[in-house]
């Protein structure tokens, strides 16, 4: 029946598949991603600097550096995280098995962990209301 309603591969090929397109797709996402907020972390950064420098002078911009620094340092960690979890879950997903293979020889353990940490991902990635 799969071969009708997916195509006219396996339901092992099209998941092999649709986790290599997740996996790309997470990829991808998280380099474009990474370099806008690396970008944008040298905001608080500059404005740290500029501010800190504006009111304390010499030990004002470095305080401000830090400050900026650490603000910045947070979210980019925060922001990796997330984006490694979801391309670790997607890479799982994909090498938990072959195209040759039926389900019932995928490796269980790489399928539940992947699912799993996808899962967290998309809660965390969540917006809260």
């Amino acid at each position: 029946m799969w071969k009708f309603v997916i195509s006219s591969f396996t339901m092992e090929m099209s998941f092999i598949g649709a986790a290599g397109f997740l996996y790309y797709w997470y990829l991808t996402l998280g380099i474009v991603t990474m370099i806008i907020v690396g970008a944008l972390a040298l905001i608080p950064i500059i404005f740290g600097a500029v501010g800190g420098g504006a009111v304390g002078g010499k030990i004002g911009v470095a305080l401000g550096l830090i400050a900026g620094g650490a603000t910045s340092g947070f979210f980019v960690l925060v922001t990796l995280a997330r984006r490694v979890l979801q391309v670790f879950g997607a890479w799982l997903l994909l090498t938990a098995g072959q195209p040759n293979m039926s389900f019932s020889d995928f490796d269980i353990k790489k399928l539940v962990a992947g699912a799993i940490i996808l899962f967290i991902t998309i809660v965390l990635m969540r917006k809260k209301k």
